[in-house]
């Protein structure tokens, strides 16, 4: 065996060890209590929370908000925070995730916005927001419009024996294609339409 062979074996042999030392440092047991985290925690993003908190409170009725960073940075960990400091003011918060709505292989932004319709109205519902039955009514058959009257008319059908509104509807973005497609192409040309009913639902909830 020649010398570069050795040298190669005894770096390998290195940074195995490096490996198994770091893998036996990072396998921790769970933090399960207040103390342990305590030991852990690492406060940050304070100013970013209070800038957010601030312009959000400061926002025009129909002003939008952006806040973007790149993947793992803390941004789900500081909208979490945010979204418990304006409920402890009284105001209605609705957290959202595309990948508990619809099936991932088939996310665009159709069933993005129509989610985010779906949910909203949802959350609404659930904290008994006052929005008048017509208004309620017209939302529930603008869900169930498609492209294909025969479509649209099994939908009503299906939600006339008094189904919960918010699973049928994210049952079927996660589990149908069909239902995926039909939505795309009835709104993809209507987008603006997606968004004015996103709008509309905030309004009757008092949240613009």
């Amino acid at each position: 065996m020649m010398s570069g062979d050795l040298q190669k074996i005894s770096m390998n042999s290195d940074r195995y060890a490096q490996f198994t030392e770091t893998y036996r440092n990072l396998n921790l047991f769970p933090l399960l209590e207040a103390e342990e985290i305590e030991k852990f925690r690492v406060d940050y993003g304070g100013q970013a929370l209070l800038r957010l908190e601030d312009d959000i409170l400061a926002m025009n009725a129909d002003g939008k908000l952006i806040f973007t960073g790149h993947r793992g940075c803390g941004k789900s960990t500081l909208l979490n925070e945010l979204a418990t400091n304006l409920r402890r003011q009284n105001l209605f918060v609705a957290n959202f995730s595309i990948a508990d709505m619809v099936e991932m292989s088939d996310v665009n932004h159709i069933n993005i916005l129509y989610s985010i319709a779906l949910k909203l109205l949802s959350q609404a519902t659930k904290l008994q927001v006052p929005i008048s039955e017509s208004s309620k009514a017209a939302l529930l058959n603008w869900f169930s419009q498609t492209k294909s009257r025969t479509y649209s008319e099994e939908l009503k059908q299906e939600l006339s024996v008094g189904v919960n509104v918010f699973d049928f509807f994210t049952g079927k973005l996660q589990k149908e294609g069909a239902f995926r497609e039909e939505i795309k192409e009835t709104y993809e040309r209507r987008v603006s339409e997606l968004s004015q009913q996103i709008d509309r639902i905030a309004i009757g909830a008092g949240i613009l």
